[in-house]
């Protein structure tokens, strides 16, 4: 399993919710050790108050949240607040995820079955380069 690495100089923040917590928990390490920040929500309203607080580089949301879909949590980022990059995390595959991923304006979407290497990959392609 290789593993990309996120440069330390970005030192960028992250907010992460996801129903399985040791998914969560790996995730948050693999991108902890990368040199992030990373703040755990277990709700989409903790999710969204986070952004509004921290105005994160990325925020990943699963789909299947308790309290209110990730497809919901998504759209509501981006209505309060345009500009964020919003990756979600779906069990399964299906072209009717995609076209919501879509419609509510997420970066990206990632299958959960193609593991932590595939999210870290997408969260580096939606971050903000700090490039000058």
């Amino acid at each position: 399993m290789t593993q990309t690495s996120i440069p330390l100089e970005l030192n960028q923040c992250l907010v992460l919710a996801h129903a399985d917590i040791a998914f969560a928990a790996r995730a948050s390490r693999q991108f902890r050790l990368s040199g992030w920040e990373v703040y755990l929500a277990r709700t989409g309203a903790e999710a969204r108050r986070l952004t509004e607080k921290l105005a994160p580089a990325v925020v990943v949301l699963d789909v299947d949240l308790a309290d209110e879909s990730g497809w919901l949590v998504c759209d509501k980022i981006n209505r309060e607040r345009s500009g964020h990059r919003v990756i979600l995390i779906a069990a399964d595959p299906t072209p009717e995820h995609e076209r919501l991923a879509s419609f509510v304006g997420a970066a990206a979407l990632v299958w959960q079955q193609d593991g932590i290497p595939a999210l870290v990959q997408e969260v580096l392609e939606a971050a903000p380069s700090t490039a000058p």
